[in-house]
C-alpha cells in the first residue's frame, strides 16, 4: 500500500477484496495441488504394477545375510492378484509365496504381541500368502541350523 491514499472512492475497499482473491486463489491451488502432488508417484509405482524384482529383493532384505531367495513359479490368483513363488538357496530349502499388494493411503495398525502402533507407508508391497508351509519350512531350516552350530552329539 503506497503511503499516498487513493483520491478514488472505495480503492480501499477494492484493494482488500483484491489481496483476499489472491488469497483464496493460492488457497485453491495449494489445496487442489498437494493432492496431486501426493498420489503422482503412487500412480506412477500402481502403473509399473507387480515385480518379481521387487519381490525378490523384499524377501532378501527380510532374510538378511542368512540365505538369497530366487524365483520359482509366478502365477494370477482367480482374484487377479499376483504370486511370485520362492525358494531360498539354503539347506533345507525355504519357500515363500508373495501375493502383490498395493495400498494408496498409510495402513495404521497395532504389533500382535506388544500393542504398540505400526505405519505401513502407501505404495506396493508383498504380502506372505502361503504362512503354514513357510514356517515349518523355517522351523527345520532353523533346526537345522542349530544343530550344525552346536557340533555332532552335543544336543540331547
Amino acid at each position: 500500500m503506497s503511503a499516498v491514499p487513493d483520491a478514488r472512492p472505495g480503492a480501499p475497499a477494492r484493494a482488500r477484496m483484491r489481496r483476499r482473491k489472491i488469497a483464496a486463489a493460492l488457497c485453491a491451488a495449494v489445496a487442489l495441488g498437494a493432492p496431486a502432488a501426493y498420489l503422482a508417484p503412487l500412480a506412477a509405482q500402481y502403473a509399473e504394477g507387480p515385480s518379481a524384482e521387487a519381490a525378490i529383493a523384499d524377501a532378501n532384505e527380510k532374510a538378511g545375510d542368512r540365505y538369497a531367495y530366487s524365483l520359482e513359479s509366478e502365477r494370477t490368483e482367480p482374484d487377479g492378484s499376483t504370486v511370485y513363488r520362492l525358494v531360498s538357496d539354503s539347506d533345507p530349502a525355504i519357500h515363500q509365496e508373495l501375493r502383490y499388494g498395493f495400498r494408496w493411503l498409510p495402513n495404521v495398525g497395532l504389533t500382535p504381541v506388544v500393542p504398540t502402533p505400526y505405519v505401513d507407508p502407501p505404495g506396493p508391497y508383498y504380502e506372505l500368502a502361503n504362512e503354514d508351509e513357510y514356517f515349518k519350512e523355517f522351523d527345520a531350516w532353523d533346526e537345522e541350523r542349530e544343530c550344525c552350530e552346536d557340533g555332532p552329539g552335543e544336543r540331547g
